[in-house]
C-alpha cells in the first residue's frame, strides 16, 4: 500500500523554516480528526502536546528513559510536561540528554499519528506561557529533526501496509483464543496474551517487549490475520496536575508567603525554584504598578524587591508600601547588584529591612528567610527614616 507522505514533507519543511529563523513560538497542526502543537523554542522543538494520551504518552516516556520526576508545586502553565522536565534539569535528577530524547519520543509518537492523515493545516503563533524560563539545552537538537523524520516515514509505511488507521494508534490490541481450540501450555499465544491484553497501544508494547516499531508491527500483523486479534479504545490516564492539586494547595496552604517583585522573568523563576525548595509559598509580580492591589490581596509574610525597575524603582514601591497599614510590618529585602553604601542609606530611608545581593544564592534566601521568618513569630518593623541607622542590618550575600 502506498503511503502518502505530503503531510509529513509539509511539517518538515516548515519547521526547518522555523529553525532557520529561530523564532518562538506555537505551531498549531490540526486534520480532520486530530489537533496537536509543538511549541518552539528559538526555532527548535521544545516539546508537543496531543489531546489524546496526553498523560500516557508523558508516564511511557519517562518510563522509557529511566527518569524520576521531581515533585514540585502544581504550575497553570502550559505545556506543564515541559516545567517538570526543566525542573528535572535544574535539580539534576536527570539528564539534559535524558530530557532531549523524552521530547524526541513524544514528538515522534504525536507526528506519526498526525501525518498519516492526508491533510494537514498549520497555523504559527507567536510566543507561548513558559518562553521566559525555557532553556535552548532542553529542546531538540536541530541535528536531530531529519533522522526523526526518516523514523516516522517508515513508520507510517509499516502501519499503512497492516491496513490500520491514525486512529489505531491509540487503541489497544488484545490476543484471543478461539473456545474449540487446543492450546497447549507453552504456545505463545498464552504467553502473549498477559502482554496483548487490551490495556498498551503499539507505543506501550514497544517499551514493554524492548522492540522496535516494525517488530510490533510485524506481530500485529501475523495475529491479525490468523483472527487472533482485537483492538480494543483506551481512555487516558488522569492528569498528575489535577490529581495532586487539591492535596498540594492544603499541604502549602499554612506556609509563610514570599512575594518577589522583578521584571526579570529568569530573577523570577530561579526565586520561585529556590523558595520552593525552602519550603515556602511564592508569588512573583512582574510589573511594579500593579504590585499594590496583589499585594494587598495575598497579604505576604516577607518581600523581595528588585532596586532596578523601569516606571517605579524598588525604592520607590517601598516607600509606597510603608504607607498602607497592612503591609507596614511586613519584612522588605531590596535585591541589587550594589555594595554601594548609598544604596544601603536609602534602603534605610524607605523602610526597607535589608539589601540581598544579586547574583541570588540559595544560602542567602534561606538565611533570610531563617531571619524573618522562622526565627520569630512576628515580622520585624523596619527602621524609620528619623531613627538612626543600625549597623548590624547590614548586606546579605546572596
Amino acid at each position: 500500500m502506498t503511503v502518502d507522505h505530503t503531510a509529513l514533507i509539509k511539517v518538515y519543511q516548515i519547521l526547518t523554516t522555523l529553525q532557520q529563523k529561530a523564532v518562538t513560538g506555537q505551531l498549531v497542526l490540526t486534520t480532520r480528526q486530530q489537533r496537536c502543537c509543538v511549541y518552539i523554542y528559538q526555532g527548535a522543538i521544545a516539546y508537543a502536546i496531543h489531546p489524546q494520551h496526553r498523560v500516557r504518552r508523558w508516564q511511557r516516556a519517562i518510563k522509557k528513559h529511566h527518569c524520576t520526576m521531581p515533585n514540585i508545586p502544581v504550575t497553570p502553565k502550559e505545556p506543564w510536561e515541559y516545567y517538570y522536565l526543566l525542573q528535572g534539569v535544574t535539580e539534576q535528577t536527570f539528564s539534559i540528554t535524558k530530557a532531549q530524547r523524552i521530547i524526541e519520543s513524544i514528538f515522534s509518537e504525536i507526528l506519526v499519528a498526525m501525518t498519516l492523515e492526508s491533510e494537514v493545516n498549520c497555523q504559527w503563533k507567536g510566543g507561548w506561557e513558559m518562553e521566559s524560563i525555557a532553556r535552548a539545552d532542553v529542546t531538540l537538537p536541530i541535528a536531530a529533526l531529519k533522522p526523526i523524520f526518516n523514523e516516522v516515514r517508515d513508520a507510517q509505511a509499516q502501519w499503512r501496509s497492516i491496513g490500520l488507521t491514525p486512529l489505531d494508534l491509540y487503541s489497544a490490541p488484545s490476543l484471543l483464543i478461539e473456545p474449540e481450540r487446543e492450546v497447549s501450555p507453552g504456545e505463545t499465544v498464552l504467553k502473549l496474551q498477559s502482554i496483548f491484553n487490551g490495556q498498551r497501544t503499539i507505543w506501550d508494547l514497544m517499551v514493554v517487549l524492548k522492540q522496535s516499531f516494525a517488530a510490533v508491527t510485524r506481530l500485529l500483523d501475523y495475529y491479525l490475520k490468523q483472527g487472533l486479534m482485537k483492538f480494543h479504545a483506551l481512555n487516558d490516564c488522569k492528569t498528575p496536575v489535577a490529581q495532586t492539586a487539591i492535596a498540594t494547595q492544603r499541604a502549602i496552604s499554612h506556609r509563610p508567603l514570599i512575594v518577589c517583585i522583578d521584571d526579570s522573568p529568569q530573577t523570577c523563576y530561579q526565586l520561585e525554584q529556590i523558595l520552593t525548595k525552602l519550603g515556602f509559598r511564592s508569588l512573583c509580580i512582574s510589573d511594579p504598578v500593579q504590585a499594590l492591589p496583589s499585594l494587598m490581596q495575598h497579604q505576604p509574610d516577607l518581600l523581595l524587591i528588585d532596586l532596578v525597575m523601569p516606571v517605579m524603582n524598588g525604592y520607590e514601591l517601598c516607600s509606597h508600601l510603608r504607607r498602607v497599614p497592612s503591609l507596614q510590618n511586613v519584612p522588605v529585602v531590596l535585591m541589587t547588584g550594589s555594595k554601594s553604601i548609598v544604596d544601603y542609606v536609602r534602603a534605610k530611608m524607605v523602610g526597607a529591612n535589608e539589601l540581598l545581593l544579586k547574583p541570588l544564592k540559595t544560602e542567602g534566601v534561606q538565611t533570610l528567610t531563617q531571619k524573618y521568618l522562622l526565627a520569630k513569630p512576628m515580622a520585624i518593623a523596619p527602621l524609620k527614616p528619623t531613627q538612626p541607622i543600625n549597623p548590624s542590618l547590614g548586606f546579605t550575600s546572596a
